[in-house]
């Protein structure tokens, strides 16, 4: 009890005696670290025969060099530390600790929080950065920013008044700024969320059951739906029990209470009798309609209208903020996501009605967004530099030449029209839709889909990957390569696969597990200070720098390879994709390095500090490795290359044996892989990552400096951290 209330009286001092520095002495503590912060630090240059491998070694840039090529990196101010005026055995109490060593670092805290439609006790996991509490957006320059193309992947179904944030979304993980601002990189927040547990798929008994009904009277009553809820509330209610549903409680009773009627049609459609769209392989809507199957597509619009119903029930004026908040947080599931594809239809599809006409041409579907749609694929299109142009009057059905859009494929329909689900589904729709504008690549990559995500494929002289393929994440750092709307490329054309050849990649899945506790204790693993303490020694700190002037200009990729997993498969006449292995062959110093991707592992962009660079606690051990020393680092992180060989091609395409991998743990230390100059460097980084097994985070250093990637790698329980300069975007193609 007296150690307990001495340390507390303590706290309480130090509490006080940061409040006092904060109102009378920080402007001049932080005048004065701004100050000496960007004075050059004095030091002889490193010997070229001193290996940058040994811990904690660092070089720096005394002088702005005039030589030629050396303008491509600006010249980087290192702060000295300790700071002027200090010596090094000081301590510092909590408040200047703060001021002097964490201002602008990043900080980063991990939440478990009940997410939108999600059972009790069934929390999904989240990071953020820079922020106190999980309602700050955080993200800034770490993130791709959000395009219209990728805007129909993320829905909040609390309306327009819900802010648009990760654990807002019905799709979990979220879409919402899931892409690291550099090409095959996931955010932390993406990272983390990946390691939730998923969301069950209970069903409520059904009380209440559908009645049948005629297609054409489903059609009349959308028609007559999509102009908004009947102000008549006993003209809901007959229609309702009339002709939709059997409800024997409420079938006799006139009741003009919307929650009733709500309740009513949530326990209908909450069963098995309807197609479930939180399911992937549900997830193109057109599929369900554009069909000669009549059973299915009388299924789908009757769940479509029910749907509609119970969307412009919620939504009412009759329902208060509060009510429809908390019944959006109770419903299953399943139920959300038919509310999902009522508002997109409601927002996308007009339905007419055609006089003097049979049953299919009695109504017509207008498509008011269609032209935007387009203006979106052919945004699409000149992202990712695909070799066609005019795919606007490709598109126009009335040429004679071109197809009409009802014998489009599911995808290009859904694209088109815009009832697009969230999620990353999208990214199919808007690629299949601009495959199936092409003649010459529609039918040889009818057999990827949006199930096959370890996929992608070769058109003419260059390769597309989907953002979940290994190889469109390794090769996202090349030169010229974007990530559009969940597609990485241009990427290198590769002489093993034909002009225009789909494939799948044989890609392992590691054994990756991240528990609860690990997530709550990232603020404090990861803190700039390091431990919470009353005082805090200068001497427990150092400033780390990355060799920024020795960058290796010898690696090159010599191409990009695959070799058929099972060559006893001949190629399938219907156009199956057919699975490879794939590797990148590098020539280093006249020397071929072929470096297979065998693992599915994740590149995490690291997030943007200011004020840096910063000093690193003691606590955060590492080791500086240059990118070409890769090739005879075997292990790391209790990984290792098995096999003793990179690659065998006498294999029969088996890049050597299955290895079972452990789960996640606070790594030991982190490996700091400088990947400065040509891009060539980032590849290797990454190729030798994806062939270990071991995530990484990717670092620009001219947004984030070295310490903050350390501790971000910390918090994100990863042992690789690759830096670069961003030196690849102005690189010539």
């Amino acid at each position: 009890m007296n150690v307990d209330s001495q340390n507390a009286k303590v706290r309480n001092s130090q509490h006080k005696n940061y409040k006092g520095l904060k109102h009378v002495k920080e402007h001049d503590i932080c005048q004065e670290y701004s100050r000496s912060r960007y004075r050059r630090q004095r030091r002889t240059p490193p010997s070229s025969q001193s290996s940058t491998s040994q811990s904690r070694s660092y070089s720096t840039k005394a002088e702005t060099s005039t030589d030629s090529g050396s303008n491509d990196r600006p010249s980087e101010s290192i702060p000295i530390w300790p700071p002027h005026g200090s010596y090094q055995h000081a301590e510092l109490t909590h408040g200047r600790a703060y001021v002097i060593i964490g201002n602008g670092a990043s900080r980063f805290s991990g939440h478990t929080l009940q997410a939108c439609h999600a059972p009790y006790r069934h929390p999904c996991y989240y990071a953020f950065a820079n922020a106190d509490n999980c309602n700050e957006d955080c993200y800034s320059k770490s993130v791709t920013p959000p395009s219209p193309i990728s805007a129909s992947m993320s829905l909040c179904l609390g309306g327009p008044t819900q802010e648009l944030l990760p654990y807002n979304t019905l799709e979990q993980p979220s879409m919402h700024l899931c892409w690291g601002a550099e090409a095959g990189t996931i955010t932390l927040n993406r990272w983390i969320s990946s390691f939730g547990p998923g969301l069950p798929r209970a069903l409520s008994s059904p009380l209440v059951t559908p009645k049948p009904i005629e297609l054409s009277s489903v059609l009349a009553r959308l028609c007559y739906a999509q102009h908004g809820l009947d102000p008549d509330p006993m003209a809901r209610h007959t229609y309702l029990y009339t002709y939709l549903v059997y409800d024997p409680d409420g079938q006799d009773h006139y009741s003009d209470l919307l929650d009733r009627q709500i309740a009513v049609l949530v326990n209908v459609l909450d069963t098995e009798h309807w197609f479930d769209f939180s399911m992937e392989e549900n997830q193109i809507v057109a599929g369900f309609y554009e069909t000669n199957d009549s059973s299915t597509a009388i299924t789908f619009f009757q769940q479509l209208l029910l749907s509609v119903e119970l969307f412009q029930r919620v939504h009412s004026r009759e329902i208060t903020e509060y009510e429809r908040k908390d019944f959006l947080s109770k419903i299953s599931l399943r139920v959300a996501w038919d509310l999902a594809l009522a508002q997109r239809w409601l927002e996308n599809v007009f339905v007419e009605t055609v006089e003097n006409g049979d049953l299919h041409e009695a109504f017509h579907f207008v498509l008011p967004n269609k032209l935007q749609q387009i203006a979106l694929l052919e945004e699409f299109a000149l992202a990712l530099k695909w070799p066609m142009a005019g795919i606007g009057s490709l598109l126009d059905e009335t040429g004679s030449d071109e197809k009409h859009l009802k014998d489009r494929g599911a995808e290009s329909v859904s694209w088109l029209s815009g009832v697009i689900l969230p999620g990353s589904t999208a990214s199919w729709l808007i690629m299949k839709c601009l495959i199936d504008c092409d003649r010459d690549a529609t039918k040889k990559l009818d057999g990827l889909g949006h199930m096959t995500p370890n996929s992608g494929f070769q058109y003419r002289s260059s390769t597309y990957w989907y953002w979940e393929c290994i190889v469109g994440k390794v090769m996202g750092a090349a030169k010229g390569v974007k990530n559009i709307a969940g597609w990485v490329g241009p990427c290198l054309y590769s002489p093993d696969l034909d002009r225009v050849h789909g494939i799948l990649i044989r890609q392992q899945a590691v054994g990756y597990d991240l528990r609860t506790s690990k997530i709550k204790s990232m603020a404090r693993r990861s803190d700039p200070l390091g431990p919470l303490s009353d005082s805090y020694r200068i001497d427990d700190y150092e400033l780390v720098v990355p060799d920024i002037v020795n960058v290796v200009d010898s690696i090159r990729i010599e191409k990009l390879s695959f070799l058929q997993w099972d060559r006893d498969i001949a190629p399938d006449v219907s156009n199956e994709p057919l699975t490879y292995n794939a590797a990148v062959v590098f020539a280093v110093d006249g020397e071929s390095w072929p470096v297979r991707l065998r693992y599915d592992v994740s590149f995490i962009a690291c997030h943007p500090c200011h004020n840096g660079p910063h000093v690193l606690y003691r606590g955060y051990s590492y080791r500086s490795v240059r990118a070409d020393q890769l090739l005879y680092q075997r292990c790391w992180g209790g990984a290792a290359a098995d096999g003793g060989a990179w690659y065998s091609s006498s294999e029969g395409g088996s890049f050597g044996s299955s290895q079972e991998r452990v789960s996640l743990r606070t790594p030991q230390s982190v490996l700091v892989v400088e990947a400065f100059g040509v891009s060539e460097n980032e590849i290797l980084s990454r190729a030798w990552c994806s062939h270990l097994g071991l995530s990484a985070i990717v670092t620009n250093i001219r947004k984030a400096c070295m310490a903050c990637s350390i501790r971000q790698a910390y918090a994100a329980c990863v042992s690789i951290v690759i830096l670069t300069d961003g030196s690849k975007d102005d690189e010539i193609e």
